[in-house]
């Protein structure tokens, strides 16, 4: 786009360091020299220009935004049974159920 818009010719070269059970959503761009810590989730169209701190959740808008980390996880067990459906939620095996997610789904809207 830069390349268009001013004619030059521009291009960035660096390493990118993506640590494990990291989650990157659809349509990020992750700049050169970048680390993202483990268990770290890049939200969809967020643009990475620094470092990504562990467990941390990174929205697109407002670009950076960090919404939350593990403190934010650790609070959860208490709303969680609070919400419509959570007898669903404990039923399941894993961290998702195609059979039951309609269901909850349902019980949410």
């Amino acid at each position: 786009m830069l390349n268009r818009a001013y004619n030059v010719k521009l291009d960035s070269v660096g390493k990118i360091d993506i640590g494990d059970n990291v989650f990157i959503g659809y349509g990020a761009i992750v700049l050169p020299n970048v680390t993202i810590s483990s268990n770290a989730i890049v939200g969809a169209d967020a643009v990475v220009t620094k470092d990504v701190a562990e467990r941390a959740l990174l929205a697109a808008s407002p670009p950076g935004l960090t919404l939350g980390s593990s403190t934010r996880v650790k609070k959860l067990p208490a709303q969680t049974p609070t919400l419509p459906g959570a007898d669903l939620i404990n039923s399941r095996d894993g961290s998702f159920e195609p059979e039951i997610e309609p269901q909850v789904v349902k019980l949410r809207v």
